[in-house]
C-alpha cells in the first residue's frame, strides 16, 4: 500500500474514532475536497476501509459510468478492527522514533 494511502486510512480512521464522542458528527472534514484528494482515490480508500472491515454501516450506491461505487458514511462507525489498525499504526511510529501527535 503506498504511503499517501496508508496515510489517508489513518486520517480518516482517525475522525471516525473522535466521531464516537459526538451525538451527531459531521464527516464533511474527511471527503475528498478536504483532504486534498481526488474523487476515484477518496471512493477507493473508504472501499478498502470497509471491505477490510475497519469501519461498518457505509452503504455503496452506484456512481454514474465509474467503476467505483460512491460510499455513503452517514451512519458509518469505526470497529474494535479499525481501533487496532490505529493501535498498530501508532505502535508502529512508536518503534520508529516518529512522533504520534496526529490532528485531524
Amino acid at each position: 500500500m503506498c504511503l499517501l494511502t496508508e496515510r489517508m486510512i489513518v486520517t480518516i480512521l482517525q475522525r471516525f474514532e473522535k466521531a464516537t464522542q459526538e451525538e451527531k458528527p459531521d464527516f464533511t472534514d474527511i471527503r475528498h475536497e478536504a483532504l486534498g484528494i481526488s474523487k476515484t482515490m477518496w471512493k477507493s480508500i473508504m472501499i478498502i476501509i470497509s471491505e477490510m472491515g475497519l469501519i461498518k454501516g457505509t452503504t455503496k450506491i452506484p456512481d454514474g459510468d465509474s467503476k467505483l461505487d460512491y460510499v455513503v458514511i452517514n451512519d458509518a462507525r469505526i470497529t474494535l478492527k479499525g481501533r487496532d489498525y490505529l493501535a498498530d499504526y501508532y505502535n508502529a511510529l512508536k518503534v520508529l522514533g516518529v512522533s504520534t501527535e496526529i490532528s485531524v
